[in-house]
């Protein structure tokens, strides 16, 4: 009898479970007419998915599916990017609504959006499902300074400067000038 051995060689992707907390989801508006969602998946211990294997994560706005452009960074971050048709400007006071009926749209869906309804955006990275904040403050790192989220003054802030806050007393407290 001869006496061979067999040696197998596997790559396995350990998956992480995205905690709600750490991953923090956010819609940013990044044009009068496009918003931009931005996540890191991360989960409860810190750790980042690994970038260079991560696919597009699933969007839902308003319980509708839709595909945005899909922007991995390879740094963890994932960004999906959409485009909207609405004759008005986003209101400064009220950034989680349109003014008017809203289209958005990709190659297959087609999501409209009646005038002043909420905005309700979830995400989904493998198992979970995470909804998206709509910060109503943005405030730019490099010059502590904070505008309403759909203002002009907050579109030009590049998305790496920008941090999101829910109210004005949160970014006051943080330390940021509106």
């Amino acid at each position: 009898p001869q006496i061979f051995t067999r040696i197998l060689h596997t790559t396995v992707a350990i998956g992480i479970r995205p905690d709600v907390r750490r991953s923090r989801p956010l819609l940013f508006w990044t044009a009068p007419n496009q918003f931009t969602l931005s996540i890191t998946p991360t989960d409860k211990f810190g750790n980042v998915i690994a970038p260079a294997r991560t696919q597009a994560p699933i969007i839902k706005i308003n319980g509708k599916e839709i595909k945005g452009v899909f922007e991995n960074l390879y740094t963890g971050e994932l960004r999906l990017h959409f485009t909207f048709k609405c004759e008005q400007e986003i209101p400064h006071q009220n950034p989680d609504s349109f003014p008017c009926d809203a289209i958005i749209s990709d190659d297959i869906n087609r999501i409209e959006i009646r005038k002043d309804k909420r905005l309700q955006i979830e995400i989904t990275v493998g198992a979970t499902t995470m909804r998206v904040e709509l910060p109503v403050i943005i405030g730019d790192i490099q010059t502590l300074r904070a505008y309403p989220a759909a203002s002009a003054e907050a579109i030009k802030i590049p998305i790496e400067n920008r941090v999101a806050f829910a109210s004005d007393k949160r970014a006051v407290i943080a330390g940021y000038t509106l």
